[in-house]
């Protein structure tokens, strides 16, 4: 063999060695596939897609997201590790998509769902049998706590709106008029004995109107929400939260513009909230008005938070509110018909029926105004 022979072997040789050290086949990527984790639907193998992060960014997840991983060339055994290991489980692969019998390429991590890592990052890297290493960073931006117990283990909220319960034992929304009250208390479940203490909180970031949170001053498990904000605004929302150790429901309140049977006005309270919730007009039995009478009502006592509400109006009758405890009803012009007032307090609801005209036959009708109850009479 000549010298230039051997001279091309060896530079061939060579070549093939850098070419090898070049080779894609050695070299390995972490692609990243993350599912809507809003809803737990299987989604079809087809749609699932295993994408390239750039490891320059940090992915932003939230406590109880999962992610899955897969490793992209490369050969030998993988190591997986993480700063934050109790949501890493390797040879996992969203369902029902196949692994190619390389199930060691896969991992699920679930980000756990713990106040202590709101803000911080994680890192999970993996290294082949080369050290060779490749990771991911993700930072918790939220935590949904979704890992403790539902609320209604503990306690559940009651909402009164113009005479209506409705009980909640997790997150709810409910639609309240503009100027209209809602009044709540809170109720434990009947097998829990240890009450934790409640705390009650508005969102600021969640709350664009700005209504009036009014809280128990005898009672921690009663509280009232007003929608006249302050800010003058006449629809939008708040969102108020109730926990304790244990649990915490959020509620979201819409306010909506255009309630025209709903009306509510407020004033300072003029009256000692020890005394009894009535109504000045007086005596129970029959009230009877002409079409276009007026009569004015005045709510006394209570908690001195009313609100009014023409609940059944037959004769097209109106009500101008005064104040926060006065108003005018006027009889409408449908005569031998009966409406229907109400007036609460917030934990107690008045019912005053009154008789525009004559009714034939009901002359011994007895309309009146409930002394005392507290539900609809």
């Amino acid at each position: 063999m000549n010298l230039r022979v051997l001279f091309f072997i060896i530079i061939g040789l060579l070549s093939g060695n850098i070419q090898g050290q070049d080779d894609p086949l050695n070299e390995f990527e972490l692609r990243v596939y993350f599912p809507d984790n809003s809803y737990d639907a299987i989604v079809s193998p087809e749609d699932i897609e295993f994408v390239s992060f750039d490891s320059s960014k940090i992915l932003e997840v939230t406590g109880g997201d999962k992610i899955y991983l897969k490793i992209e060339g490369g050969s030998g055994d993988f190591k997986w590790k993480s700063n934050e290991t109790s949501g890493l489980a390797e040879n996992i692969l969203p369902i029902g998509f196949s692994d190619e019998g390389e199930e060691h390429r896969y991992v699920l991590y679930q980000v756990p769902d713990k106040t202590e890592l709101l803000d911080s990052e994680i890192t999970i890297s993996v290294a082949d049998s080369e050290s060779i290493e490749r990771s991911i960073v993700m930072k918790v931006i939220y935590i949904t706590e979704i890992t403790r117990p539902s609320p209604s283990t503990y306690f559940h909220v009651v909402v009164n709106i113009n005479g209506r319960e409705l009980a909640y034992s997790d997150d709810f929304s409910l639609d309240v008029c503009l100027n209209d009250a809602a009044n709540f208390y809170v109720s434990y479940h009947d097998i829990f004995f240890v009450k934790s203490e409640l705390t009650y909180s508005v969102d600021a970031t969640s709350s664009t109107f700005g209504g009036e949170f009014v809280y128990g001053e005898r009672d921690d498990y009663v509280f009232s929400y007003f929608a006249n904000s302050l800010n003058g605004y006449t629809s939008g929302q708040d969102q108020l939260i109730i926990e304790n150790d244990f649990a915490r429901i959020k509620i979201k309140i819409n306010i909506l513009e255009d309630c025209r049977l709903y009306t509510y006005a407020h004033t300072p309270c003029r009256h000692n909230s020890n005394e009894e919730f009535t109504v000045s007009m007086g005596n129970e039995g029959p009230i009877i008005l002409k079409p276009g009478e007026e009569v004015e009502v005045e709510a006394l006592g209570g908690f001195c938070r009313y609100t009014w509400v023409l609940s059944s109006n037959n004769s097209n009758a109106s009500i101008d509110v005064k104040n926060s405890n006065k108003l005018i009803y006027t009889a409408g012009s449908e005569a031998n018909q009966v409406d229907v007032l109400e007036v609460t307090d917030g934990f107690s609801t008045k019912r005053i029926e009154i008789q525009v005209g004559e009714i034939p036959k009901a002359k011994n009708l007895s309309c009146f105004i409930s002394k005392k109850s507290q539900t609809r009479d």
